[in-house]
């Protein structure tokens, strides 16, 4: 018991840990499954055994039992936990960037615009921040990719795209949309 509870506090991240609130030998009990549900917890058995009426008890009261016979599957599935629980690691990944060469139609919250991509990649469904003469001026999304009137997933540097801007920012000739989405990580307990 000792070597295990040794084991599981060593598997931690900054904002996660394992906490024992309670351990013993012997089966698993009724009392161990209302202590877990009071505390919002789990219960872990090594090498041991939950009988019926605690399986049900454990049901009727939303507490999870895993038993486990070998200890480097209990410690894994514990970082499985843990990782879980880790708010995923997000960045803002930049895809391309495209030039405003021409604003054909401008409705209330939308303008239908040609560009010229510059740099990168301009891909359907992202997110674009507006840039007129080096300053950032606002944010929109980019609802339609268009080449040639065919609807595109991307379109890449040095060719021309109409594009379906919606925003509340007026778009200009000589703007440049910056093609942007964010990437998000699963972190891992070790």
């Amino acid at each position: 018991l000792e070597a295990l509870k040794l084991s599981l506090s060593q598997v931690k991240k900054d904002e996660v840990s394992v906490k024992i609130i309670h351990s013993g030998v012997g089966d698993i009990t009724e009392s161990d499954v209302m202590m877990a549900a009071a505390s919002g917890g789990i219960v872990v058995g090594f090498h041991t055994l939950a009988n019926a009426h605690v399986q049900h008890v454990a049901s009727i009261s939303g507490v999870q039992i895993f038993i486990y016979q070998i200890i480097y599957k209990l410690i894994d599935d514990l970082k499985k936990i843990l990782s879980g629980l880790l708010a995923p690691e997000v960045t803002e990944v930049i895809l391309g960037h495209a030039e405003v060469r021409a604003v054909f139609m401008t409705e209330k919250k939308s303008m239908i615009v040609g560009c010229k991509i510059m740099d990168g990649k301009i891909e359907n469904k992202t997110r674009l921040r507006v840039i007129r003469a080096g300053e950032k001026i606002g944010e929109g999304f980019l609802e339609s990719l268009k080449k040639n009137n065919d609807i595109v997933h991307e379109i890449a540097e040095g060719n021309d795209c109409g594009i379906k801007f919606v925003g509340n920012v007026s778009l200009e000739e000589k703007d440049i949309l910056e093609s942007w989405k964010e990437e998000r990580k699963t972190r891992i307990v070790t």
